[in-house]
């Protein structure tokens, strides 16, 4: 098995579009998974989610809680 914990963010990047090895995808949510997250969040709160609050709801502290974290996927979509 190939390890991706070596490989630059746009190596790995790479290798995800390219593939479906599980484990390149493992790596890049170990090291985007913070990024991710206040990505969604930021955005869930510019677009007036009321469930996100104004809390950060755990992001980035390595605690989960909160509407956002507890949930198994989050889908946003184009307003109109």
């Amino acid at each position: 098995m190939e390890s991706y914990s070596s490989l630059s963010i746009e190596e790995l990047v790479q290798r995800c579009a390219a593939s479906k090895e599980c484990a390149a995808w493992q790596e890049f949510v170990r090291r985007l998974h913070r990024l991710i997250a206040k990505v969604v969040l930021r955005t869930a709160v510019r677009l007036g989610d009321g469930a996100a609050g104004g809390a950060a709801d755990g992001v980035g502290t390595g605690q989960a809680g909160g509407p956002l974290s507890d949930s198994p996927h989050v889908t946003i979509t184009p307003a109109g």
